[in-house]
């Protein structure tokens, strides 16, 4: 949890205080993408071959200063560890 103020330049005053929240570093997640039965391939498809093509995304707020990048990685099968 991190607080962040805002101060106005002209009085020198608190303007707008609040709080953020983000994931430690090495965070690891985990999703599920399943095709929905009787429901177009071509989206999913799309999806699959751009984060093969691409891996990074970002989700969330706080792009420029870094915050919620992520790396993607795709398995398409059941591997043993």
């Amino acid at each position: 949890m991190q607080t962040r103020n805002f101060l106005d330049r002209k009085n020198k005053q608190s303007a707008n205080l609040w709080t953020e929240e983000s994931l430690p570093p090495d965070t690891l997640l985990y999703a599920l993408l399943i095709q929905r039965p009787g429901k177009n391939t071509d989206d999913l498809s799309q999806l699959l071959k751009h984060l093969q093509h691409d891996p990074y995304i970002q989700i969330g707020g706080n792009e420029t200063v870094g915050q919620g990048w992520m790396i993607t990685s795709i398995h398409t099968r059941w591997e043993s560890i």
